[in-house]
């Protein structure tokens, strides 16, 4: 009996000697922090020393310690030696999906004000047609070519504003005047104007009033800059000319009428351009029609005559302009 006891208490010794073992110091600090470890060293009403598990030794007066207490260890993990670590594995940060906002389709007001100059050739082609009929039953009904290569200048300052409508980000509609003035020397190789012969002294100018509508196609990088594409179809009127004339003569009972005027025709321009925040640049073509119309009208004395002439030239210019829009 006295053997089993023995062997019992010596078990239970053991035991609870493990168990001693296995606990923990734990310092649990004013300033909140934690520390644990072994301690090796506590001289009472001063200090304690505290060795982690790290191999790290801390010194710490009584006065900033709350309590010290004995604690099952946590699980420590020994670091890895160098040629022990893993890899590291980078993975890439996942970025949620850009949103696209949704374009803006609304319809707003767009004008536009624009200064600038067209150049075209020196030399041009002069078309005519031409009718005659009077009361003796004569008529006349022709068309053919006035003059090759007349020689004038077509160059002019332009001016212009544009105002309608931009249909979201990339559409704007809508209608354009402007002003164009020739000015210069006219030669023609011929006859000219009613049989009158055109040489290099004869100046002429004229005031024209196209009048057209304009589409652009727009690609905005961002709030400031946009470029275009821009297309303008119309047609242009005459407002004033040194070439239109009228004259009234009365002779031997006949009343005769002659009449000149500079009449316009098709105008289209295609150019490309962009606007930088409320300034507009752009350069391109531009295609039109210049007239002239020659009319005789006589009669009296039983008698009657209607003539008409008109003189006209397709030409192309090059041309530059400046602006700004609002």
């Amino acid at each position: 009996m006295k053997k089993f006891l023995l062997i019992v208490c010596a078990v239970l010794g053991t035991v609870l000697y493990a168990s001693a073992q296995q606990l923990e110091d734990v310092l649990y600090l004013k300033n909140g922090s934690v520390v644990r470890g072994i301690i090796m060293e506590q001289q009472p009403g001063k200090s304690i020393k505290i060795q982690t598990y790290g191999g790290s030794s801390f010194v710490y007066q009584v006065s900033e310690i709350e309590k010290i207490t004995k604690e099952q260890p946590q699980v420590q993990q020994a670091a890895p030696t160098y040629y022990q670590q893993a890899p590291v594995q980078r993975v890439a940060p996942v970025r949620a999906p850009k949103q696209r906002q949704p374009l803006d389709w609304s319809i707003r007001y767009r004008g536009e004000v624009n200064v600038g100059y067209a150049i075209a050739g020196a030399k041009h082609d002069v078309d005519y047609d031409y009718t005659y009929s009077d009361s003796d039953g004569d008529t006349e009904d022709e068309s053919g070519v006035a003059a090759k290569d007349m020689k004038t200048v077509l160059s002019r300052p332009l001016f212009e504003t544009v105002h309608g409508v931009e249909i979201g980000p990339y559409l704007f509609v809508g209608a354009g005047l402007g002003l164009q003035y020739f000015c210069g020397k006219m030669k023609a190789a011929g006859e000219f104007l009613g049989g009158e012969e055109i040489n290099g002294n004869t100046r002429w100018n004229a005031l024209m009033l196209p009048i057209f509508a304009d589409i652009k196609l727009m690609y905005p990088v961002n709030d400031k800059f946009t470029p275009f594409i821009n297309l303008g179809l119309g047609g242009t009127v005459g407002l004033t000319s040194s070439l239109n004339d009228k004259q009234e003569n009365s002779n031997s009972g006949i009343s005769v009428s002659a009449k000149s005027r500079v009449t316009g025709g098709f105008y289209c321009d295609f150019g490309a351009g962009f606007r930088y925040k409320a300034l507009n640049f752009s350069l391109g073509m531009m295609h039109q029609k210049l007239s002239v119309v020659y009319k005789v009208d006589a009669e009296g004395g039983g008698y009657s005559l209607e003539q008409k002439e008109r003189y006209f030239t397709k030409f192309a210019s090059f041309y530059l302009k400046l602006g700004v829009n609002f």
